[in-house]
């Protein structure tokens, strides 16, 4: 059964690339409806925001093949417009935010809730068409009702950055008390792992590349902020935690991983959240084995994740850092700002065609 709101125009205003290369190749297109299958909601997308995942996919710097013409966009913030077949948990018309990525719904990851582990993982914005367009069609399963106090501008901050941030939390058991390291503290995710970890009684040392951006770390609630390209950071990181390490270190970077193991203490956890730094890197083995050291890996979170996020966040009066407010057809300027790091927290940009 096909519930629908209102008939719109048949077509789909997006900004979306043709081939890969430069933020230049982002351009303002007309498209065809994304198909609702069964199971399935269309989404018109209110406003999404820019990740770092969303450079990747326009510059062809990713290990997926993307199929051209391709609307990136991975955060989806909208309202049911349609639901095809026996949906339950949403209503035409509901407030959604969808989870950044689903699997095949059968295998027995996706039957315990845990779909960002299905070896058929599909994301938003990079194996289907994502968020830079009006409407979005994705499993109405993965869709979350947010909480009242929440604007659209701040939810489409959070459903990539705050649901890894909070499954990267839940998975370091970080708790009151626990010191926690963040290299690469200033992006979504980072700054999102800044507040939260804060929030749930932790002390955090976080790092950034940009000395303008030590200052807003320190604002948003970290107790200490240094640049990790300063070769004396990890004596001063040594310094301020004292004892024999952090209990929790969040690697964004990728390239720090040896630096995290150093600094991590005997039982400790390090937990790999990003490559921005690049997607090799060499370490010395006896630095994990003689410590006791458990490394994990995140790449996505599940929608439980997202929906327990969501309510911590509405609950503790946290509000995603956002650094500005853009219509979507400036997107190119976003990723442009991105690539020059000029970026502190996260960009989101509205969908205001208005009558274009």
């Amino acid at each position: 059964m096909l519930i629908t709101l209102t008939a719109h125009i048949g077509c789909v205003r997006a900004v979306a690339i043709e081939s890969h290369g430069g933020p230049e190749k982002l351009k303002a297109m007309v498209l065809p409806d994304p198909e609702v299958p069964e199971g399935y909601a269309l989404i018109r997308v209110a406003a999404t925001s820019l990740n770092r995942v969303d450079v990747a996919v326009r510059s062809g710097n990713i290990d997926f093949k993307v199929r051209m013409p391709h609307v990136p966009g991975v955060d989806v913030v909208g309202y049911v417009e349609k639901v095809n077949g026996n949906v339950a948990n949403v209503s035409v018309g509901d407030l959604v935010v969808a989870n950044s990525v689903y699997g095949c719904g059968k295998c027995r990851y996706c039957l315990m809730g845990m779909e960002d582990y299905c070896p058929l993982w599909v994301m938003i914005g990079v194996h289907v068409w994502g968020s830079y367009g009006e409407y979005v069609s994705v499993p109405a399963r993965i869709l979350v009702k947010p909480p009242g106090n929440l604007n659209i501008v701040e939810l489409a901050a959070m459903p990539l950055t705050y649901s890894v941030a909070w499954k990267a939390l839940r998975m370091g058991n970080v708790a009151r008390d626990s010191t926690v390291l963040i290299w690469g503290g200033s992006g979504g995710v980072g700054t999102a792992l800044v507040q939260l970890a804060k929030a749930r009684g932790a002390r955090v040392v976080a790092t950034s590349a940009s000395d303008w951006k030590l200052d807003k770390l320190r604002e948003i609630g970290a107790d200490l902020a240094v640049n990790h390209y300063d070769p004396d950071s990890v004596d001063e990181i040594i310094e301020y935690i004292g004892g024999d390490g952090v209990d929790v270190v969040f690697d964004l970077i990728g390239s720090t991983l040896q630096k995290s193991l150093n600094l991590v203490k005997p039982g400790g956890k390090v937990i790999v959240v990003g490559s921005v730094g690049g997607s090799y890197t060499s370490v010395n083995i006896k630095s994990i084995y003689y410590k006791h050291v458990t490394i994990m890996g995140i790449h996505n979170a599940s929608t439980a994740d997202l929906r327990d996020v969501l309510t911590f966040a509405s609950a503790n009066g946290i509000k995603p850092v956002i650094q500005d407010v853009i219509d979507i057809r400036d997107a190119a300027d976003a990723h442009r700002a991105m690539e020059r790091g000029l970026i502190f927290g996260k960009i989101v940009m509205r969908h205001e065609w208005y009558g274009d």
